[in-house]
């Protein structure tokens, strides 16, 4: 083969598939540590080497971050005033090589009886180099989707006024894993539940409901 016939063939690889159509999703753990007089740090997080979704995982970062810095210079002039903790962790499942669910999940200490736990969960699609919402996973039939968590929801807790107050549409649903299973929806402390039962989720498997994805069953 010719020298002229690669140059073509390569340059059509360019223009339809950019020569990478299906990024791979191979994530490593960073860490990053501060301890200063008016709060200490400690996050581990994943890093993809794929722009857009590395920052997107950094702006949820940095959004906690400035709210503590932030807000615990604010109160630093109170006589109560203890350093503020921020702690955040994170869960990463990769579904049917295509799929980066991540959980990012920020424990954060102001004083008091208790810190919060805030649950941020990122998803991405490799093959089509763009994130997933749960309106667009939930296609035409979201209110069937939102009424079947409900359900399960309150048969799994025990209570309905939580439930009913904290799941009113499908946004309500925003929080959600992608698993070989199904789709594990998550839920901040209070959203559905009391605090004392802390992070809550529930799992609607693909058997359940038809999820605009691309996984083989």
């Amino acid at each position: 083969m010719n020298k002229k016939i690669l140059f073509v063939l390569f340059a059509a690889c360019t223009l339809l598939y950019g020569c990478d159509q299906t990024q791979e999703l191979k994530p490593h753990t960073e860490f990053k540590s501060e301890k200063n007089e008016h709060y200490t740090l400690e996050a581990r997080y994943p890093k993809f080497n794929i722009e857009a979704l590395d920052a997107k995982i950094t702006s949820v970062l940095d959004k906690y971050i400035d709210q503590c810095d932030k807000e615990s210079k604010e109160e630093s002039k109170e006589k109560w005033f203890k350093p503020f903790e921020l702690a955040i962790d994170n869960k990463v499942q990769i579904v049917a090589e295509r799929y980066a669910s991540i959980n990012l999940q920020a424990y954060y200490f102001t004083g008091g009886a208790h810190g919060m736990t805030f649950n941020n969960t990122i998803n991405y699609d490799a093959n089509k180099k763009s994130f997933l919402s749960v309106t667009g996973i939930a296609g035409a039939n979201s209110s069937q989707l939102v009424s079947l968590v409900k359900a399960k929801l309150k048969k799994q807790i025990g209570g309905g006024n939580f439930v009913d107050e904290g799941v009113t549409g499908i946004e309500s649903l925003k929080n959600f894993v992608i698993t070989e299973e199904g789709i594990k929806f998550v839920f901040d402390p209070y959203e559905v539940a009391s605090y004392m039962q802390g992070t809550v989720s529930t799992e609607v498997s693909y058997d359940e409901y038809e999820f605009n994805l691309e996984i083989n069953q």
